[in-house]
């Protein structure tokens, strides 16, 4: 019998421990899966228009409102907090009156494949320009590729009617987004931004401004 009780106890205690380390894992697994990427972004938007009644929590997936956004209101960004996992987005925002929050922008990435990070500075008519990432694929206008981001500098190529009009890979884009980097054949230079397009409507490059915009007041004017 003392056998037979010993046994239970063992086993008892066996479960136990199991349960606990797979609580335990469960909680870590929950944890790592809410640690967000977190991209420095500085942006300022005034509800003006639409947009108001947006809520400002005290933290990521909170109920906690600290604040709802009214007609007339300017609020700052600060970060932008994607959590993968969960394919949820979240900007950290500061209202005029100095309330600090966070406010849930949907799905959507606009740093999607490490797009707009930094990559290095280089120098352009004597000054420096931050040079930042940009993958995708964009339709070329007739025009030149210059060797850096400048109509002052040297001329690769002339783009030609026949490769015009077609698609050709970006790696990179200016901080003030006026100029890409892309190849075409053999070149490989700076073109005006201006001068791409994607024959599909909508902004040509969806910055991470242009797309925070649209999900906090773009789309509900529409």
């Amino acid at each position: 019998m003392k056998k037979i009780l010993l046994i239970l106890a063992m086993s008892l205690a066996f479960t136990s421990c199991f349960s606990q380390k797979k609580v335990e894992n469960s909680k870590q697994t929950e944890e790592k899966d809410l640690q967000p990427e977190i991209y420095e972004h500085n942006q300022v938007l005034k509800f003006t228009d639409s947009g108001y009644n947006t809520e400002m929590t005290d933290k990521p997936f909170s109920r906690n409102v600290v604040y709802t956004i009214q007609k007339g209101d300017e609020i700052k960004i600060s970060e932008v907090l994607v959590y993968e996992t969960k394919t949820r987005t979240f900007i950290k925002a500061t209202t005029s009156s100095g309330i600090v929050g966070y406010i849930y922008i949907g799905y959507v990435n606009p740093f999607k494949n490490g797009n707009f990070s930094y990559l290095r500075t280089i120098e352009v008519d004597e000054k420096d320009v931050r040079v930042l990432r940009l993958s995708g694929s964009y339709n070329v206008g007739d025009y030149y590729i210059y060797s850096l981001p400048s109509e002052n500098s040297t001329i690769l190529h002339k783009i030609t009617h026949e490769e015009g009009g077609k698609y050709y890979e970006a790696s990179e884009i200016t901080e003030d987004y006026k100029w890409v980097k892309i190849t075409i054949k053999e070149w490989t230079g700076w073109v005006r931004s201006k001068w791409l397009s994607l024959d599909k409507g909508g902004p040509v490059i969806k910055t991470p401004e242009s797309v925070i915009f649209f999900e906090l007041i773009g789309k509900n004017e529409i």
